[in-house]
């Protein structure tokens, strides 16, 4: 298993992988080989998830109950009654299961309803904990406030803006505190997929020495906490194309750290935001050639002529045509050939 520390502001998180998802050909595999250790090492630990159940279209707690596994909405009262089919739901998790197979389960060119790696169904959390302390731990930590007292609502079960928090959390000893540690004083652990990237998220022994600095309910999240959720965003979509680049040639990103490279993807998106450019298809393709080429797009024209036409009114689609051809009056080739 390769495991490649991530920059932090003082918690554990480390990237595990390349980790593919599970198909046709791995057939008796619950999880992928790589997070086997992480997920069902010990018998001892209990193995939960935080699913959003509008990414099973509301069927989640049918199917648990087919198979006996333990289900909840981390909603309670009336606003769980009525939000229960796009709520967060917390499931324990068995080795073996169906559901747990098919939550790392996708098939290009095969999809079946039943299969949701691609749908980015939620986290992972591990820990020596009982499904109902695991729960309690989870059920207040989707309503916060910010330095201001703005009330905001917290998707914590979105894989890649946790991510980010956890690498830049502004206090990350109460961070540590907070998310990794239950009531009981019992350590968790996270393992966060984002597409074909997977990170196991934990707390140093530093990090959680002593008692927190604030109770739960009092910790605001900073400026920089919400900047780093928005990160998570980028990180979102800049893996979803490095993974697309790694899985249709895995020969075009050969020898480069994959973080590297999303870096470079975050950075190229960060920039086309800039100049108005939004569209997920066109900000893609964008990206996609930065990646290969290992240029900036404003070169791929003279001086100045791309970033013109990167900040004109044109609809994003008809800027990537035009850049396209300066592409191929630049390189000699179609630019289709390169990414596709």
């Amino acid at each position: 298993m390769s495991l490649v520390n991530l920059q932090s502001t003082g918690l554990e998180l480390r990237q595990v992988g390349p980790v593919p998802p599970l198909n046709d050909a791995v057939a008796d595999a619950s999880v992928p080989i790589p997070l086997e250790p992480i997920l069902f090492s010990d018998e001892s630990i209990g193995t939960y998830a935080i699913l959003d159940n509008g990414r099973f279209n509301g069927t989640l707690p049918d199917l648990c109950d087919a198979e006996g596994l333990r289900a909840v909405c981390l909603f309670q009262g009336q606003v769980g009654r009525n939000l229960a089919d796009v709520a967060p739901w917390i499931v324990q998790l068995l080795p073996g299961s169906s559901l747990t197979r098919n939550l790392w389960t996708h098939v290009p060119g095969k999809e079946a309803p039943w299969h949701f790696w691609n749908r980015k169904p939620g986290i992972y959390v591990t820990g020596p904990v009982s499904f109902d302390e695991m729960r309690t731990h989870f059920r207040k930590l989707s309503r916060w406030k910010d330095d201001d007292g703005k009330a905001f609502f917290l998707r914590f079960w979105e894989a890649a803006p946790m991510l980010e928090y956890f690498r830049w959390v502004a206090d990350p000893k109460q961070a540590a505190h907070t998310w990794f540690q239950t009531a009981s004083g019992e350590r968790i652990e996270y393992l966060l997929p984002v597409y074909g990237y997977a990170y196991h998220c934990l707390a140093s022994e530093q990090s959680l020495s002593g008692s927190p600095v604030k109770a739960r309910a009092q910790t605001p999240l900073s400026s920089r906490d919400k900047d780093a959720l928005y990160e998570g965003i980028l990180r979102d979509r800049a893996s979803y194309v490095v993974w697309g680049l790694h899985t249709r040639n895995p020969d075009a990103l050969a020898g480069r750290d994959p973080e590297d490279a999303i870096q470079q993807a975050i950075g190229t998106i960060r920039k086309l935001r800039a100049y108005g450019v939004t569209s997920g298809p066109d900000v893609a393709r964008l990206v996609r050639w930065e990646l290969l080429l290992g240029r900036h797009v404003e070169d791929f024209g003279p001086d100045g002529h791309v970033a013109r036409i990167l900040r004109s009114d044109l609809r994003d689609s008809r800027k990537v045509s035009l850049i396209e051809e300066q592409f191929e009056a630049a390189f000699s080739g179609p630019a289709g050939a390169l990414v596709s």
